[in-house]
């Protein structure tokens, strides 16, 4: 008999380490779910950059009559870890072009998919609002119908905090728009726009 339940014991001693593993695994996503609120300020002086770095985002400013305004929540994305050949889903991108332009390390490549890992709804700072236009794309009124829309992506940030890739959409009616991906280094404590280019046009 003692012979029979040995290996029933290994069975079940391997089991219940497998269960704890897992469950060790799991707490240890819960306790390193990602704070988009620790990167408010960030994610402000970011926009603000981008926004400066071209003088057609000056529509967005506050006048008695403004034509356009940001959507005051960020676009959730995905990260897609498909080879390039293959285009990145609707509002994603592949993971090696986040290697690339802004972070290779191991770190990296976690950071990027606990920052857009079951993503919550994360909205633009209200500093913004204090130039810039912001309304929520979802109450609009009259006249508000007929102003450009400016969609963010949530920003991505390398592990080190120094770099940053985000994507803007532009809507200005039916078959009228564009997006641009935009690339931002962290000098001397402030974030600057060090490339851009466009990513679709209508």
């Amino acid at each position: 008999m003692k012979v029979y339940l040995l290996p029933f014991l290994f069975v079940l001693f391997a089991c219940q380490n497998k269960i704890e593993k897992q469950t060790g695994i799991n707490e240890n996503i819960k306790k390193n779910s990602f704070n988009h609120i620790s990167l408010e300020k960030d994610y402000e002086e970011i926009l603000l950059a981008i926004l400066i770095y071209d003088s057609s985002y000056h529509e967005l400013m506050k006048t008695n009559k403004p034509q356009a305004f940001i959507n005051n929540q960020f676009i959730k994305i995905s990260i897609d870890t498909l080879n390039d050949e293959l285009p990145p889903s609707p509002n994603g991108v592949t993971i090696n072009e986040l290697l690339t332009v802004i972070g290779n390390t191991a770190l990296d490549s976690i950071g990027y998919f606990n920052q857009t890992n079951n993503l919550n709804t994360v909205f633009v700072p209200k500093e913004i609002a204090i130039v810039y236009k912001v309304l929520d794309g979802n109450k609009l009124k009259m006249p508000e119908y007929y102003f450009s829309r400016y969609d963010f992506h949530i920003p991505i940030l390398s592990h080190n905090g120094k770099k940053a890739f985000v994507s803007l959409d532009y809507n200005c009616g039916p078959l009228c728009g564009g997006g641009s991906n935009f690339i931002l280094n962290k000098i001397k404590d402030k974030w600057i726009v060090v490339k851009h280019n466009a990513t679709w046009i209508s």
